[in-house]
C-alpha cells in the first residue's frame, strides 16, 4: 500500500482508503478465508515487534510516515488470528458482522 500526496485532505483520505482496500483484500470482513489458509501464521510474541514494523514499534516523537502506517497495518493483519476462518472456534466469537464495522467505521466520525 502506498500513500503519496502533498495535500493533508487528500493524504487522509487515501490513508482510509488504504484501510479499507486491506479489509476488503484480505476477506476482513466477508470471511471467505477457505480450509486451506492459516488460522493464524505465528510468530513469538518476543519476535512480533520487529516483524510488525521496521522500527521496532518504537515511535519517535516526529512519528511515523503514512507508508509506515500502512506496512504496520499489513503487517498486523497477517499476523493475527483470522477469527472468519472455518477452523477457528470459540464459543463467544466466530465472524464479523458486515453492519457492525460499517457502524464501527461511521460512529467515531
Amino acid at each position: 500500500m502506498s500513500v503519496k500526496t502533498t495535500n493533508k485532505r487528500d493524504r487522509d483520505v487515501q490513508l482510509v482508503r488504504s484501510v479499507v482496500d486491506l479489509a476488503i483484500r484480505e476477506d476482513l470482513v466477508t470471511g471467505d478465508h477457505g480450509r486451506d489458509g492459516k488460522v493464524v501464521d505465528f510468530v513469538a510474541p518476543a519476535d512480533l515487534g520487529g516483524r510488525l514494523c521496521k522500527s521496532g514499534l518504537a515511535i519517535g516523537e516526529a512519528g511515523i510516515e503514512d507508508t509506515e502506517v500502512t506496512d504496520l497495518m499489513e503487517n498486523v493483519v497477517k499476523y493475527s488470528v483470522k477469527t472468519c476462518h472455518p477452523y477457528f472456534y470459540n464459543q463467544l466469537y466466530h465472524g464479523v458482522d458486515p453492519a457492525g464495522v460499517a457502524g464501527q467505521v461511521s460512529c467515531p466520525v
